[in-house]
């Protein structure tokens, strides 16, 4: 039988090289665990900033179910309203809840007719999304076997949805 490997405190050497090895074994699952609450904390603050913006795609998905077969739709812009000089001097105090911008969702198409134009934008008012629908722009399109009304309306979104 052979004596145990003594170090110079005394302690057996064996001891020592297994407690450095659970030391080592440990120290990798904090490494391994800091590394999964990076990534968590990351999955978080996406998903937080995420939630803090609407889903656009539903409001598209919206209008294009609106247009109906006689309307095409060539370009959607989103936009916020600049503030008007008056509303400048309502600047709510240092810290108060700032009230997001009014944001203005403008449609850029061509129509059969007026008739249909006009139909699109009733459908719209009556969505109960808009403060108002405008007409901003309106003309006859002619040639290349076109026969079309070209629009633009402006849709100024309510602040809180429908019903606000």
């Amino acid at each position: 039988m052979r004596a145990p490997a003594y170090t110079t405190a005394g302690t057996p050497a064996s001891l020592l090289e297994g407690a450095a090895r659970e030391a080592a074994d440990k120290a990798a699952h904090v490494r391994a665990a800091a590394r999964r609450l990076d990534a968590a904390k990351r999955q978080l603050a996406v998903a937080t900033k995420v939630s803090d913006h609407p889903d656009w795609s539903l409001l598209l998905a919206l209008v294009a179910n609106l247009t109906g077969e006689h309307v095409t739709l060539r370009a959607c812009l989103l936009t916020e309203t600049k503030p008007s000089p008056a509303s400048k001097s309502d600047t709510p105090p240092t810290g108060a809840a700032r009230k997001p911008a009014p944001l203005v969702l403008t449609l850029e198409g061509l129509a059969a007719d007026p008739t249909d134009l006009t139909e699109l934008a009733l459908k719209l008012e009556r969505t109960g999304l808009f403060l108002s629908v405008d007409l901003s722009e309106s003309s006859r399109e002619t040639g290349t076997g076109i026969d079309a009304v070209r629009f633009t309306l402006a849709c100024r979104l309510k602040p809180e949805g429908p019903g606000s």
